[in-house]
Order: C-alpha cells, then sequence, then structure tokens
C-alpha cells in the first residue's frame, strides 16, 4: 500500500503502523524513521489503538512546527511516530476506547521508551 502511494508522489511522507512492532515512516521510496512500540505484557483491549496512534501521531507532529524548513519535517514526523507509538500503547492497557491516558502517563511510557 505504502508503495501505491509514493508512485504518486515521492515526496510524501508515509506512516506505516506495524503493531505491537511500532511503526515506520517513509520518504523519497525509503524508510525515514523507525520507532519500535513501547514494550507492555498486559494488553487489555486492543480497540482504538489505530485512533490513538493517529492522534498521538499529529499531536507529537506539531509539538514544535516549524513548517519553512525540510529537516523539521524530519524531527517532526520523528516525534509524531514515538508519541504515536506511546499514545497508541496506552490505549491497549485499558479497556475501551473512550477511556484516554492522562498526559503524565503518556509522558512516562514516552520516557521508558526512550
Amino acid at each position: 500500500m505504502a508503495t501505491f502511494f509514493q508512485s504518486y508522489n515521492p515526496q510524501m511522507y508515509i506512516i506505516v503502523t506495524r503493531g505491537p512492532k511500532g511503526a515506520i515512516s517513509l520518504n523519497n521510496g525509503s524508510i525515514l524513521h523507525t520507532q519500535n512500540a513501547v514494550q507492555q505484557e498486559d494488553i487489555v483491549d486492543p480497540t482504538g489503538a489505530g485512533d490513538a496512534f493517529a492522534a498521538g501521531f499529529l499531536h507529537g507532529l506539531f509539538l514544535d512546527w516549524k513548517k519553512t524548513e525540510s529537516e523539521c519535517w524530519k524531527k517532526a514526523v520523528k516525534q509524531g511516530l514515538k508519541w504515536g507509538c506511546a499514545v497508541g500503547t496506552s490505549c491497549v492497557l485499558r479497556q475501551g476506547a473512550s477511556n484516554p491516558s492522562s498526559r503524565e502517563e503518556i509522558e512516562l511510557l514516552l520516557s521508558s521508551s526512550s
């Protein structure tokens, strides 16, 4: 699927989630970043993990946003992957998708993944 989108616009950033393996970003036909998922043994419910990843990714992407520098894009995408994986992980540690984690809980997961 990622190859399909890259063929139309090689400059596009493609984000691929890989469940418990984390996520990757692709740009210009090659892997730009790889982010491992935060490893947890006590998975409760995977409902909403993809949506949670997307929300976390967007949050991380725009934390230090400067849209004029291409290097800034690369850093922002990397930060987005980290936040996405942490928020996705926090989602699967509780029952249901309507019980979000606090920012402190997410930051704890971020610090354990560094």
